[in-house]
């Protein structure tokens, strides 16, 4: 391994192949311990999430959040799926329906039925509690 910069310029040239001229940029390689970092949080508390399959269609789940800052939150949420509840299915054409409760009085429902000749039916319903 020789020591002076230009020296290891000149190996590096001569290994690389000819139809690459410019190396990847150490961006690109970073990219993914990057977003691994920044995919961490800090911690604020303690969070509980359970999951309840209930059959093949239909699966509930329940989150319980404890924060530092905040008081508590609970979270139910209801799933009700039609068709082929495979994960290899297409998922712009099976039926759906999903429901969130909020502890806060917040109450969230959506939902999508395949209509005839390719269309689709999204709907989106979000009730907020009203500020007093």
């Amino acid at each position: 391994m020789p020591t002076d910069p230009e020296e290891m310029m000149a190996l590096l040239a001569k290994a690389r192949p000819k139809n690459k001229r410019n190396p990847m940029a150490f961006e690109r390689m970073s990219q993914g311990s990057r977003h691994i970092v920044r995919a961490m949080r800090q911690n604020d508390g303690f969070m509980f999430d359970m999951a309840l399959p209930l059959g093949r269609h239909f699966s509930t789940s329940f989150l319980w959040k404890f924060s530092n800052k905040k008081p508590s939150c609970f979270e139910s949420s209801l799933q009700l799926v039609g068709g082929n509840p495979s994960p290899m299915a297409d998922q712009d054409t099976t039926p759906f329906m999903a429901m969130m409760q909020n502890s806060d009085g917040s109450l969230m429902s959506q939902g999508q039925y395949p209509l005839p000749f390719g269309c689709i039916f999204n709907g989106m319903l979000q009730m907020d509690k009203s500020p007093t």
